[in-house]
């Protein structure tokens, strides 16, 4: 599972980095930690941390991930000096790896470099509808990147403006159903989150849960990225809400598991009438640490008694009256509280 759930079995929420359109990668950014801290906050829900969820994605995937990333490093150094040729090839064989190791989520900055380096390359050899297409693929896996990214090096700022507006033009879709799959076998999460962020502010987040169930949840937030801004508690409150039930139902399942043979429940006896006192001690229950148990030793042997009579009576005047006549122990039960009583064999 994706985190060592706790012990009431809370639900597990994954959220994936949130796409931007029309605004850059670090507004995207800011909203997905803003929504993070607020489902985290709303303290019904597990959030794993962008960490924890990328390490099980590349679960099994290391060395991919490593060849991938010597690869990029090869691409780069190439490119640099003016290697164009090799640095496309080696920038080609890094993507193909990263599809591999299912880092696209998970190592998006890596892929987008790879990728924006790559449609360098194209362009500077002239293959300008080939280095365009590359623009487009780091603009759909990291909406305003290109942005970010300055215009230095062939690559003409007009391109890049076409590629951004394009993108924000493009009606948004989460990813297909197989990376949903691929990410529901490797975390596990109760509840899957993905959505985008716009230039207007507006969230659309859309949850997925194992069963195939879809829902939507949005709502309006300000930009730049307030992330103590009420509309963030709301809306994970609702996908709190959505994962809530299967939490509900794991925790019933967890309390109607038996009881271990070894664990006796202990029964509340009624206490015995002061009128008809037995003639011999009766076991004294205490209450520790939450649960009962029975102590059969007289109580004059627990050294609270004697603090307590020591401390009302006098310890050598306490010491007379028990001695001469050793006490009945008797048993009391008001609601919640346990208590013992010492009573005189007379009474």
């Amino acid at each position: 599972m994706l985190l060592g759930l706790s012990p009431a079995l809370a639900a597990s929420v994954a959220l994936l980095p949130l796409d931007g359109r029309g605004v850059d990668a670090n507004v995207a950014a800011d909203a997905t930690e803003a929504l993070r801290d607020a489902l985290a906050a709303e303290g019904s829900v597990e959030v794993p941390t962008a960490t924890a969820l990328s390490d099980l994605l590349l679960d099994g995937h290391d060395t991919e991930l490593r060849k991938a990333r010597e690869r990029y490093a090869a691409g780069r150094k190439a490119w640099e000096a003016a290697d164009t040729e090799l640095a496309i090839s080696a920038l080609i064989e890094a993507l193909r790896l990263h599809g591999i190791a299912r880092s696209e989520w998970t190592r998006r900055g890596e892929v987008a470099d790879a990728r924006w380096i790559l449609a360098q390359c194209l362009l500077r050899e002239g293959r300008v509808l080939e280095g365009r297409a590359e623009l487009e693929k780091v603009a759909a896996a990291w909406p305003g990147y290109t942005r970010t990214r300055g215009t230095a090096g062939p690559v003409p700022t007009k391109m890049l403006a076409e590629v951004e507006l394009g993108l924000a033009r493009q009606a948004w879709a989460p990813p297909d159903g197989d990376v949903l799959d691929d990410l529901f076998r490797a975390a596990g999460p109760d509840l899957l989150v993905v959505g985008v962020i716009d230039a207007t502010g507006l969230v659309r987040l859309r949850s997925f849960e194992p069963d195939g169930t879809e829902r939507e949840v949005s709502d309006r937030v300000g930009v730049p990225i307030d992330s103590m801004e009420e509309a963030w508690g709301i809306m994970a409150t609702q996908l709190a809400g959505l994962a809530g039930p299967r939490s509900i139902a794991a925790r019933a399942e967890e309390e109607e598991e038996p009881a271990p043979e070894d664990e006796v429940t202990p029964t509340v006896a009624p206490a015995p009438t002061r009128e008809a006192p037995p003639t011999s001690s009766r076991p004294v229950r205490i209450k520790e640490s939450g649960s009962v148990r029975y102590d059969d030793r007289p109580v004059t042997s627990r050294w609270w008694f004697w603090t307590a009579l020591v401390g009302v009576i006098g310890g050598s005047t306490a010491a007379a009256i028990v001695l001469a006549q050793p006490p009945e122990v008797v048993e009391v039960h008001d609601e919640d509280a346990w208590s013992v009583s010492i009573v005189s064999p007379d009474d």
